[in-house]
């Protein structure tokens, strides 16, 4: 599935991309519109009721933010100026605390990268609802870190539903530039994603703007009510069978021995399960 999935959007990523650009430059000639793409997750089975899906970082090989986007670097309070545009925590928070500011400056930048030192002070003080509004990159050791170096990060946002965006690229990039971050994300995300990349439904590459059409790169044939999770119990049932297979190939086990152990792995799976 994993590999299915990995050469139909290698193969699809940079026609879709070169396709998308021309579509805004025949359609928005000089308009100032967001110039970010995204990869665009939908998952099969998500229960967050039963987990939590915190946001996770993933680093790119180039840089997924243009030169020309608007960043903004929140360092801890006392920091020496190293950045055009900088900010402290206690600045940040300030203007966190009154919703005309939060929304002003949240609209005014393209992306706040923070350091990962501040995640907790940031979503302790409120910085939940900035999160809502702008798109947010917590970097560690981010003073280490040139403009150009910080550009190539980009975050997995909290899992809250049954679709992800990632912004994974941006319009300065080479069609095969742009194809590598993609590709790398998708890779980086089997990671993070529940039940890793069989979950995953649907592939698309979207634009930051609601007038341009998603290109979807990949469908999954499964059902998207199929249970993932009984998916694994049947690896698991075939891997317990071999096992127990070898261990009376080997005489480890006598034949009545092995049968009781299946009686009992039955016996097991008539329990109720919580899916």
């Amino acid at each position: 599935m994993q590999k299915q999935m990995m050469n139909q959007v290698q193969v699809q990523i940079p026609k879709a991309y070169a396709a998308l650009q021309k579509y805004c430059d025949k359609n928005f000639p000089g308009e100032d519109f967001d110039q970010h793409y995204t990869l665009d997750i939908k998952y099969h089975n998500i229960d967050l009721n039963a987990h939590a899906y915190p946001m996770q970082l993933l680093q790119l090989p180039h840089q997924v933010y243009s030169d020309e986007s608007r960043c903004v670097f929140v360092l801890p309070n006392g920091t020496d100026k190293k950045y055009f545009l900088q900010l402290e925590l206690e600045d940040l928070m300030i203007m966190n605390n009154q919703y005309e500011k939060r929304s002003e400056i949240a609209k005014q930048y393209d992306i706040f990268f923070i350091d990962e030192s501040l995640k907790e002070s940031v979503l302790r003080a409120g910085g939940s609802k900035f999160l809502q509004k702008a798109t947010v990159v917590f970097i560690p050791n981010l003073l280490q870190k040139s403009e150009q170096e910080a550009k190539k990060f980009t975050m997995l946002p909290n899992i809250s539903g049954q679709q992800s965006s990632i912004i994974v690229g941006n319009k300065s990039l080479s069609v095969e530039q742009f194809s590598e971050n993609f590709c790398q994300a998708l890779t980086q995300l089997a990671n993070y994603i529940p039940y890793g990349l069989v979950n995953v439904q649907q592939v698309q590459l979207n634009r930051k703007i609601q007038l341009v059409p998603s290109l979807p790169l990949y469908i999954s044939v499964k059902k998207a009510g199929q249970s993932l999770v009984k998916n694994n119990e049947e690896a698991l049932d075939e891997m317990f069978n071999d096992v127990l297979q070898m261990a009376l190939d080997e005489g480890f086990v006598s034949e009545s021995e092995a049968q009781s152990e299946r009686e009992k792995a039955a016996a097991g799976k008539k329990k109720p399960r919580v899916m």
